[in-house]
């Protein structure tokens, strides 16, 4: 979980509380009492990003992804630009690695966190896949 700024020096985490980024691992002061040390937060944090990561939240998303992504592609594939195609391809690749991750190291989050930040780094999954049954157009709010 390092890779995503969730343990170490605290430094990252000061940042997202809007703390000085001094890494100051004693207790924080909030409306003049002390609270939680950096330490203690980002303990809680690596634990709750873990079970959000786990095997048992996460695979069977991953395992549909993994298997509509195919038809998607066979369906919709000539009529996509050939950015969102590679970028569909790549992240069809990424999902592969996160299922066979989970079968094989399912305890290894710091590799799944990785694997899923550079998912998020392709962008968003085709919106037929991520929300099925939702409207796929942009303009449409939920309220």
């Amino acid at each position: 979980l390092h890779e995503i700024g969730l343990s170490g020096d605290g430094a990252g985490l000061d940042n997202l509380l809007g703390g000085s980024g001094s890494g100051n691992s004693g207790p924080r002061s909030v409306g003049g009492r002390s609270g939680p040390s950096d330490e203690a937060i980002d303990g809680l944090l690596d634990g709750l990003v873990g079970q959000l990561l786990s095997k048992e939240v996460m695979l069977e998303p991953m395992q549909t992804l993994h298997t509509e992504f195919p038809r998607f592609l066979a369906e919709k594939g000539s009529s996509l630009s050939a950015a969102d195609r590679s970028r569909y391809e790549r992240q069809q690749v990424i999902v592969a690695q996160i299922v066979e991750a989970y079968e094989e190291t399912p305890n290894d989050t710091d590799k799944v966190a990785q694997l899923m930040q550079d998912m998020q780094a392709c962008g968003p999954p085709p919106s037929e896949l991520a929300a099925p049954g939702f409207p796929s157009d942009p303009g449409c709010c939920l309220s």
